[in-house]
């Protein structure tokens, strides 16, 4: 028998590197661009920054600049590992999303088989065979149809996640920078407090008399103490917050941080948030919240299972092609090979209701999901509620404490013209001094509840996405739930 030609075989052999070198082709990784601006400015070039150990990120702000809220916000959007390990989770979701669209298509296999005659004990066939092939196995598309609609709602999902993962930080840092600028009110009380307790031991020791008191001056050495001791605390105290504050946003743990609080207060100032519950209904900011939004697609999601349930009755379809001598499968002159068509299409008959349990669980798993977003609605409107019943107590509370401490200035302010004219001792101003710095201390905590009162709300109606955010919802749902 003639052996195959040496030419026929290297085309056999082209044609299967051009089909191995057609196996799939996916789209540029957006990365963060879908978060759209401020989050994706100045960002370096995706194509040449990503690699397998470093992301793309903004640079860092320099090192001698003080911080404000936006600063902190962008800096932990881009540096903050759990934000990164978030952003990656966005990315894995889209090339999800890629492979599944793939999937749409038939995914076509080839095969080029050699079948050598080793021991030629018959001469008939000695020759060498070579067979092209190509094979589609399990094409379904209609499955692959609904499975590429959910891995949409995926993606879709993955970034109203990453959304909620910035928002959740955004309140941690907003929580810190209010702590922080409460700590230094503090601060500076503490120090003024502290002058005032030295004056007051200064007096003590320096005062005229028969016989001095060695009880008061011991008494007022042991406060001038116990107010130092309270200004370390605080100091202590502002270091962990800027501490926790690098930690959130990313930077390095050694890098000196400054911190401008007042940016954070004039935008709850502009943006109203000392009655911006009052502004917004609950019912809209419920229908753009992101927890909103995911339970609508989760629904959706819901509905595509069941009709990968009903997929699940239509038969699936097998292909291969190949080349063949129908005369013989081991040996073959090569002017004799037939092409070859095999289509296969396998219909279960009897699977013991494996097919209609999983359609019945897959609308059951939408009535559980249906019930999770109406206690959710539930949960997010008494929660409105609560925060704005919070804020009314923390307002109260601190103009109850504002008050007292008026009153007790005006107190002190007497006690030091009498004291001037020689009606009353030091010590009577000295211990309406205490009386006010207790006071002070309470008014001061009372302001910072206050604060992350607001801001909490500003937080819960959604200012935080119409200030940072382009859209506030997916374009994939819109109903009402």
């Amino acid at each position: 028998m003639p052996p195959v030609s040496n030419g026929r075989a290297l085309l056999f052999l082209v044609m299967l590197l051009l089909t191995a070198s057609a196996g799939g082709c996916a789209r540029k990784i957006a990365g963060n661009d879908r978060l759209g601006p401020p989050w994706n400015t100045n960002v370096l070039d995706r194509e040449s920054a990503w690699s397998e150990e470093k992301l793309p990120v903004a640079p860092l702000p320099p090192a001698d600049k003080t911080l404000s809220f936006d600063d902190c916000i962008l800096t932990a959007a881009h540096h903050a590992p759990d934000m990164a390990e978030s952003l990656i989770g966005l990315e894995l979701t889209q090339m999800d999303s890629e492979s599944a669209y793939s999937k749409r298509f038939p995914s076509i296999q080839s095969f080029f088989r050699v079948i050598a005659n080793t021991t030629r004990q018959h001469k008939q066939y000695e020759d060498t065979s070579f067979r092209l092939g190509f094979v589609v196995y399990g094409f379904e598309p209609v499955v692959s149809y609904f499975s590429h609609k959910a891995s949409l709602l995926m993606e879709d999902i993955a970034l109203l996640t990453h959304k909620t993962a910035l928002e959740k930080k955004a309140g941690q840092i907003g929580d810190a920078i209010l702590g922080l600028q409460s700590r230094e009110k503090l601060r500076d009380l503490q120090k003024t407090r502290l002058e005032q307790a030295k004056q007051f031991s200064a007096y003590q020791k320096a005062k005229e008399g028969p016989t001095p008191n060695p009880l008061e001056q011991a008494k007022a050495a042991h406060f001038e103490k116990r107010i130092a001791a309270e200004l370390e605390k605080t100091e202590a105290s502002i270091a962990s917050l800027l501490l926790n504050l690098k930690v959130l946003t990313g930077l390095d743990l050694d890098r000196k941080l400054s911190i401008d609080p007042a940016s954070l207060n004039k935008m709850l100032d502009t943006d109203g948030a000392s009655a911006i519950l009052t502004k917004h209904s609950w019912e809209s900011v419920w229908q753009t919240s992101p927890e909103s939004t995911m339970f609508k697609l989760a629904l959706k999601l819901r509905d595509y299972d069941i009709m990968v349930g009903w997929t699940r009755y239509l038969p699936t379809m097998n292909m291969d092609v190949y080349a063949a001598n129908p005369t013989s499968d081991y040996a073959t002159y090569s002017t004799k090979d037939d092409i070859f068509l095999n289509i296969t299409f396998t219909m279960p008959l009897l699977d013991w209701g494996e097919r209609e349990r999983g359609l019945q669980g897959s609308r059951l798993r939408k009535l559980q999901e249906l019930q999770r977003a109406k206690a959710a609605r539930t949960g997010f409107a008494a929660g409105w509620q609560a925060a704005w019943n919070e804020y009314r107590m923390a307002a109260g509370s601190f103009e109850a404490a504002r008050n007292k401490v008026a009153a007790l200035a005006l107190d002190e302010q007497r006690a030091e013209l009498q004291y001037r004219s020689g009606q009353v001792d030091f010590s009577v101003v000295d211990n309406i001094r205490t009386r006010l710095y207790e006071e002070e201390l309470a008014m001061l905590e009372a302001e910072m509840q206050l604060k992350l009162r607001e801001f909490s709300n500003w937080l819960l109606s959604g200012n935080f996405r119409r200030r940072y955010f382009e859209d506030a919802g997916s374009n994939e749902a819109q109903a009402p739930l």
